[in-house]
């Protein structure tokens, strides 16, 4: 068979800041296990990239151009779609969720840097000026290592908080959500690209979310969706309040959004080019242009 291999990457140093293994006597283990894996992976032929900053990340380590691909996630964009007023509505009547609410969802798992409680800490500055606002966490921490559910369950069991949040556990059915939300939130504190903000994209959901990543591949600040530094409340609160109070903002934002996940992160068309991705690799021949 033929040699060529394939490797892809996330901001893997990102997701290790913060952990409990940063600190001596773990650090230079863990220095020498990437040490090892980056000379491994030095042997790929071609290297996919999800992100514009893994891309960066690879030429930045001397890989050459032509051996480095960027070619992003994608969605089921006939799945996650937007939904009208009526399936709206119906939706929330389903799911069990209030009618009248200011709906912001999180879908995603409920561990530590995922910035669920930064979240819930800008939800709570909102609580005397919107009493609307409803926070729903899709997803759960439960059985992993970094879980800080419980820490949530707490949060959200304050005065400030209480009864405004709705904790899902583990779902099938996130598109549902989604499609009964009026934002989405996400301020996490690194990604390479979330799944999670490409769904919301493209549902149709103006997102409040972080300025990291992959994130800023798929939203565009004050087009797409709002941008805020990761872990600031303060600025996670005003950007949910702005959002709240202008719906013709939300509708813009929205759009822009849907459009950018149709064009750029449709599953269908990523199919195709990890097809041709693949068959080019084994024929020897030069790698395809990405999206």
């Amino acid at each position: 068979p033929p040699r060529s291999t394939l490797s892809s990457s996330s901001a893997a140093s990102d997701v290790y800041k913060r952990q409990r293994y940063d600190r001596p006597p773990y650090t230079s283990l863990v220095r020498g296990i990437v040490r090892a894996r980056n000379l491994l992976l030095r042997g790929a032929e071609r290297f996919v990239a999800i992100s514009r900053r893994t891309e960066a990340e690879f030429l930045a380590a001397g890989l050459p151009r032509e051996r480095v691909l960027y070619l992003p996630h994608g969605v089921d964009t006939r799945r996650f779609r937007p939904a009208t007023a009526e399936e709206r509505a119906g939706l929330r009547t389903r799911l069990g969720l209030p009618a009248d609410a200011f709906l912001v969802v999180f879908t995603g798992r409920l561990l530590e840097g995922k910035g669920v409680e930064v979240l819930l800490e800008a939800a709570a500055r909102l609580s005397s000026t919107l009493p609307r606002l409803q926070v729903v966490l899709v997803g759960s921490g439960a059985g992993q290592a970094l879980t800080i559910e419980d820490a949530l369950r707490a949060q959200a069991a304050t005065p400030a908080l209480a009864g405004r949040v709705t904790f899902t556990g583990r779902v099938d059915n996130v598109e549902d959500y989604l499609r009964a939300a009026d934002v989405f939130g996400f301020p996490s504190f690194f990604e390479a690209l979330p799944l999670s903000v490409i769904e919301a994209a493209a549902c149709g959901l103006p997102c409040a979310t972080t300025r990291i990543g992959g994130i800023v591949d798929v939203i565009e600040h004050d087009c797409s969706g709002l941008l805020v530094e990761p872990g600031d409340a303060a600025g996670l609160a005003e950007a949910l309040a702005r959002l709240e109070g202008n719906p013709g903002l939300r509708a813009r934002l929205g759009a822009a959004a849907r459009e950018t996940a149709v064009r750029q992160f449709d599953f269908d068309g990523h199919v195709e080019l990890y097809r041709e991705l693949f068959e080019l690799l084994a024929s020897g021949s030069r790698p395809i242009a990405g999206p």
